[in-house]
């Protein structure tokens, strides 16, 4: 994420039908959550009214881009456990709870040029024992237009991620890839084919009828790379 926020959401806004997407992640994240939570680049809040929805308490959202910040706004105004910024994690660590335990970045830090530096700050933010869940796109060989368009900086591999954060002192407490299927499905429509959008509808059909399936196939088996890749590190 640059200096002014650019994106608009209409590329982003299909991901708020990945419903079942998004409860994957928070299952995977589950036994690190703790204390206060932070989530940075929370867009329009899908992903934000899942912890919500969960009974997570003491939420701080993080948006920097003005329009999205406004339907983050609007899609958790009926909730009280949480306080949302306009804004960068720099510029309002001082505002966090001493207690911040975890922080959330779902398809974030591939938006920001200094990962590293963004990372650090994390860490210093962070309470002894808080936890960092970080889930971004995979593999640079996928990387296409449509990474371009959304501003991506780069797409990730699961030893240069870990790397990073053993870099300014987390340790790996979870580091897989997720959605293999994915790999080739992103490849053919983004790669080959060179789409420029992600509509609505094929997330919801992803979402529906694909998800399901990896995931009962992926508890099965840990697949040797994916479309994305998750990690976690702890303070």
């Amino acid at each position: 994420m640059k200096k002014s926020i650019k994106y608009f959401g209409r590329d982003l806004e299909a991901m708020s039908y990945a419903t079942r997407y998004y409860q994957w992640i928070l299952k995977e994240c589950l036994p690190f959550i703790q204390g206060d939570i932070v989530e940075i680049g929370a867009g329009s809040g899908t992903f934000t009214r899942i912890l919500l929805e969960n009974k997570f308490s003491n939420i701080t959202a993080v948006e920097p881009s003005k329009n999205m910040f406004e339907l983050l706004k609007q899609n958790t105004s009926k909730f009280k456990r949480i306080q949302i910024f306009n804004n960068y994690l720099s510029q309002i660590t001082k505002n966090l709870n001493s207690n911040t335990e975890t922080f959330f970045y779902i398809n974030v830090l591939e938006h920001i040029e200094n990962d590293k530096k963004e990372i650090d700050l994390v860490y210093k933010t962070l309470k002894p024992q808080g936890h960092v869940c970080i889930f971004v796109p995979a593999l640079q060989q996928l990387y296409s237009s449509f990474d371009r368009k959304i501003e991506h900086h780069r797409r990730y591999h699961k030893r240069q991620l870990e790397r990073i954060l053993k870099s300014v002192g987390f340790k790996i407490e979870k580091s897989k890839y997720m959605d293999m299927p994915g790999v080739l499905v992103w490849w053919t429509s983004f790669c080959l084919f060179r789409r420029k959008i992600l509509s609505p509808s094929m997330a919801r059909l992803y979402d529906n009828l694909a998800i399901p399936v990896i995931r009962r196939f992926e508890k099965l088996i840990s697949p040797p790379l994916g479309k994305n890749l998750l990690i976690v590190g702890k303070k």
